[in-house]
């Protein structure tokens, strides 16, 4: 019986140990070509806060590697320079457009757009990042609330 309670007693503290750590140090990004971005920004970052502190700037560079290959395809190869605030235990999502993924320009009478336009569209961006890996560096700066 007191083995059981010991046990417990134990993984209790490494759970709070672990909740405390992740409180701490928390923050994330990860880039994906799903979400809510539109079609003419279509690199979709996600910034994650577990945190106790405020995410208070962003550097992002996101990376597309193509067939195996770890050059970076995208024609933008500075970092993104970001300050939106990120609080404590939320998420923010940024938007990022490229030339290498820059839809091709229909052209439609009198500025019309119809769904086969928009379909066509998608379809050469998914044939665009077919075969790909998007990655991201990232660097988040924190700061305490108070």
């Amino acid at each position: 019986m007191r083995r059981r309670r010991l046990v417990v007693a134990g993984i209790v503290v490494a759970v709070l140990c672990g909740a405390i750590y992740q409180a701490a140090y928390g923050a994330h990004a990860y880039a994906s070509f799903q979400g809510p971005c539109p079609l003419e920004r279509p690199i979709n970052v996600v910034i994650r806060n577990w945190s106790a502190k405020r995410v208070v700037s962003e550097r992002l560079l996101p990376k597309l590697w193509k067939d195996g290959r770890s050059t970076n395809i995208l024609s933008h190869t500075q970092p993104f320079e970001h300050d939106r605030i990120v609080e404590p235990f939320s998420s923010a999502t940024v938007c990022f457009p490229d030339l290498y993924l820059e839809l091709p320009t229909i052209s439609t009478p009198e500025g019309e757009w119809n769904l086969k336009d928009q379909l066509e569209q998608v379809n050469w961006l998914n044939n665009r990042i077919k075969d790909t890996e998007l990655r991201l560096e990232y660097t988040l700066r924190t700061e305490w609330p108070w």
